[in-house]
């Protein structure tokens, strides 16, 4: 009797989270808040328990109110979403690239991570134009391989898009690579679309990706060669860590330095 009791109360916990995380969905996909009764309706709870568990959202600081009574994302989401992000290997990689490439074409680059067929653009660097696409940060796209005639180096390709984000918008993405050489997510350049002419895209947009895509594989190159490098004690372990070493070479005439 007293298992078949925990075994309820199991089972009502984990409806509970499932119907909390709907209730996230609905409110993150909407463009200007919930009411209570859509937000009750669309995930078929009681508005008593619906009002307990947004009540219990908005303390967290995960959601807030506003002036209205619709239910909105509130400022911990973005502070915990921002945590999340920081602690993402591949995308720490390619922030550097990202900004790189922002202000080489003056426009707003994404990364992209991959979760099947689909992508999420989950971060991006920001350009100056006076005139910009919305963010589209955490928006899901499909990153069709419509691969254009200029290619990126060999084993990539390019991705020109203008229609699966927005009518008005034309992206222009590449894959990114982790430090084994796995494609985990693609660099995408978004910008209106009436800037992303077929010539500029040719002349200047592809350009400036292939050459971000050979900086990445030389980083790669290097990053190997390093780890390659043989530890000849744990004492000098810094200097098999120390990117200018060449194998062979004799440490006692390169002076130790930390690499945090």
């Amino acid at each position: 009797m007293e298992m078949a009791k925990a075994g309820d109360k199991q089972k009502y916990k984990l409806q509970l989270i499932m119907e909390t995380f709907l209730i996230l969905e609905k409110i993150f996909e909407a463009k200007g808040g919930l009411a209570l009764t859509e937000i009750c309706q669309s995930v078929h709870i009681t508005k008593n328990k619906g009002f307990r568990m947004l009540s219990t959202l908005i303390q967290c600081g995960i959601l807030e109110k506003d002036e209205r009574s619709n239910y909105n994302i509130g400022i911990a989401s973005f502070e915990n979403a921002h945590k999340i992000l920081a602690k993402a290997t591949s995308l720490d990689k390619a922030r550097t690239i990202m900004e790189n490439l922002a202000k080489v074409l003056n426009e707003a680059v994404y990364f992209a991570k991959h979760t099947g067929l689909e992508a999420v653009l989950i971060d991006f660097a920001d350009c100056r134009q006076p005139i910009k696409a919305t963010s589209f940060v955490g928006a899901v796209t499909q990153l069709r391989r419509i691969t254009h005639s200029a290619t990126v180096a060999k084993g990539g390709d390019i991705t020109i898009d203008t229609d699966s984000l927005s009518a008005e918008v034309t992206t222009v993405s590449m894959p990114f690579f982790n430090e084994i050489g796995v494609e985990v997510g693609s660099l995408v350049v978004l910008a209106p679309t009436y800037r992303m002419t077929p010539h500029r895209i040719e002349t200047e947009i592809i350009p400036a990706l292939r050459n971000a895509l050979q900086l990445q594989k030389v980083q790669l190159h290097d990053s190997e060669q390093v780890r390659l490098l043989p530890v000849f004690s744990l004492a000098g372990r810094n200097y098999a860590e120390h990117p200018h070493i060449i194998p062979g070479m004799s440490t006692n005439s390169i002076k130790p330095s930390r690499w945090n």
